[in-house]
C-alpha cells in the first residue's frame, strides 16, 4: 500500500488529484479521469502489486500494468519524483504520473523500479 485517504480533485489544475503526499496527474476528458473525479471526496488506496489477479473486477477498482520508470524533476525544489508506467508491449507510458517529495511514499515506489507490476487504484464511496 502507497497510498490510503481521501481523494483529492485539485480542481484549480484539472488533471491533479491527491491523496495525501502522493499526486496523479491524469489527462482531462479521459474515462479515468472522470472516474477518479466522481470518487473525489472519497476515501481511496493505491497499492502495487504483481498479482493484480488477487483484485477483483468491480466498478471502484482500476488496475495498471507495466514498467515503473522513476524520473526526477529537477526544476522543482525539492526534487519532485515521478514515476511513470511503460507498456511492455508497446513502449507507451501509461495514462497516468504519478509525483511526490515524500521520502517515504518515494522509496515504497522505489521498490518497484525497473519491474513489471500492477498498480490498482481503489476508491470506496462513503
Amino acid at each position: 500500500m502507497v497510498a490510503d485517504g481521501t481523494l483529492v480533485h485539485h480542481i484549480a489544475t484539472n488533471a491533479l488529484f491527491h491523496i495525501g503526499d502522493l499526486w496523479m496527474r491524469v489527462n482531462t476528458g479521459t474515462l479515468l479521469h472522470r472516474w477518479l473525479e466522481s470518487g473525489s471526496g472519497n476515501r481511496a488506496a493505491i497499492a502495487l502489486t504483481t498479482e493484480p489477479g488477487r483484485y477483483a473486477d468491480l466498478p471502484n477498482i482500476r488496475i495498471f500494468t507495466g514498467r515503473l520508470i522513476h524520473q526526477i524533476d529537477p526544476s522543482e525544489s525539492p526534487l519532485v519524483h515521478v514515476f511513470l508506467l511503460q507498456d511492455d508491449a508497446m513502449g507507451a507510458i501509461g495514462p497516468i504520473m504519478f509525483q511526490t517529495k515524500d521520502r517515504m511514499v518515494m522509496g515504497l515506489f522505489d521498490a518497484w523500479c525497473e519491474m513489471t507490476v500492477s498498480i490498482v487504484i481503489e476508491v470506496r464511496p462513503e
